[in-house]
């Protein structure tokens, strides 16, 4: 599984899903098109952010199979 991280997200947390299997690709500073052209290029099934806004040109430019948005509230 492919997992895009496009805010900030604790090293520990990265750590404990990569020993998990899971392949992260971490770039906390993408924002508005780039986030699309990121997905559109890495394949990513998984979408992890906190604060960055996620459009339909972001939805639409890759296969993702979740969005999760972490935080609380």
């Amino acid at each position: 599984m492919k997992t895009l991280i496009a805010d900030r997200f604790s090293e520990n947390a990265r750590s404990r899903l990569s020993a998990e299997g899971i392949a992260v690709d971490y770039r906390p500073d993408l924002v508005g098109d780039g986030l699309a052209e990121a997905l559109a290029s890495t394949g990513a099934d998984v979408l992890v952010v906190r604060s960055t806004p996620v459009d339909a040109a972001a939805l639409a430019a890759g296969g993702l199979r979740l969005v999760i948005r972490a935080g609380v509230g």
